[in-house]
């Protein structure tokens, strides 16, 4: 909630900022006469906490968010899946898998592949 509610913020903020940048462009370099008001110093102070403060409630209810379920971690072993790649004639997917799940190289990850090729390709016998 507090991080939909930090969007819409973050939203009125950009637009309070550029409208008061263009109020200071006109006074800057225009009616010389007129100046903010202490009133709209106060808006724009008020704004700033208003968004400090929703960054900080944004953060909060994001820290506070359950980690992944044991559910959402894959139970089958990385060897088993490359496996079934392989078995498919997926030889790239597998590649990549590897590389995904390890941070293995792309040789280290082909080399991989390959032993486990050549391992399954030697069992049938």
């Amino acid at each position: 909630m507090f991080n939909v509610i930090n969007d819409e913020i973050q939203k009125t903020t950009g637009i309070v900022a550029v409208l008061y940048f263009i109020q200071w462009a006109w006074v800057t370099f225009g009616d010389a006469s007129r100046r903010f008001t202490v009133w709209e110093w106060m808006a724009i102070w008020i704004v700033w906490i208003v968004l400090g403060v929703s960054r900080k409630l944004a953060a909060w209810e994001t820290a506070q968010q359950p980690p992944k379920a044991a559910s959402d971690v894959p139970t089958v072993p990385l060897e088993t899946r490359v496996r079934a790649l392989l078995a498919s004639g997926q030889r790239i997917e597998a590649v990549r898998l590897i590389r995904e799940e390890t941070g293995f190289s792309l040789n280290d990850a082909k080399d991989y592949v390959q032993k486990l090729q050549s391992d399954s390709e030697a069992k049938p016998s």
